[in-house]
């Protein structure tokens, strides 16, 4: 994988009218419910646009004051952020699709807080922890998590993208189930092809995806001559 400061910023760029898109078609079609999904192309062109400050700073060192902490936003999206955002999507999705798995998926939420919580906090009160370098073509952001050395990396893995990636299948969505089988793929090409630099090529790749959720957002509430289903209060 080769990656850099441009590419970063474009994406970012490219997330932002993806996210306008995405917000007015739940607009339009007064699905309250996919917000939180709508804005999430919004959320990974903030974090995109992190990176690429990121990668100002390991391109052309010394590095800008502000990289440290821009990497320390960064890996609060990626660790503490989206292990919890989006179980409450699938939580909000699920209230129109499947209400039945709605208690299921409020404790997959609050899993992915106490995920969030225990991988970003050391992080963010321990700001030595995190090291990024240029691997190739990458970024190893080289953070030092609790669990390093005792729990394996890949079980690690595994674990953070059953509690992010289940609640989307579980939600009742055809459209959500393919965006998170789309995910899944996503990362095992990450894993297989950059291992040591997997958070940065996951979420990377994970953000182009995020194009797809206007797409999402405008999938039908109910079959033809059938009656929709409202969606409740969150």
């Amino acid at each position: 994988m080769c990656f850099s400061s441009q590419a970063s910023f474009i994406a970012a760029a490219s997330l932002l009218p993806a996210g306008a898109w995405a917000l007015r078609v739940c607009r339009h079609r007064q699905r309250p419910d996919l917000l939180p999904l709508a804005l999430c192309p919004w959320l990974f062109a903030v974090q995109q646009a992190l990176e690429g400050v990121v990668w100002l700073g390991l391109e052309a060192p010394p590095a800008p004051a502000f990289a440290p902490a821009a990497a320390l936003g960064f890996l609060f999206f990626a660790h503490g952020f989206w292990p919890a955002w989006i179980p409450w999507c699938a939580l909000r999705a699920a209230r129109v699709w499947r209400p039945q798995v709605v208690p299921l998926l409020r404790r997959f939420c609050a899993l992915g807080l106490l995920l969030g919580l225990w991988l970003w906090l050391p992080l963010l009160l321990e700001s030595s922890r995190v090291a990024p370098v240029i691997a190739g073509g990458s970024i190893n952001y080289q953070a030092r998590l609790l669990g390093d050395g005792v729990i394996p990396h890949q079980l690690g893995v595994s674990s953070y993208a059953l509690v992010v990636l289940l609640p989307l299948l579980l939600c009742g969505s055809r459209r959500l189930a393919w965006y998170a089988l789309a995910l899944l793929v996503t990362v095992a090409v990450s894993w297989i092809a950059a291992t040591q630099a997997f958070t940065s090529v996951w979420c990377f790749m994970a953000a182009l995806l995020a194009l797809l959720i206007p797409w999402v957002a405008a999938e039908p509430t109910a079959a033809p001559g059938s009656a929709a289903v409202v969606a409740g209060p969150a």
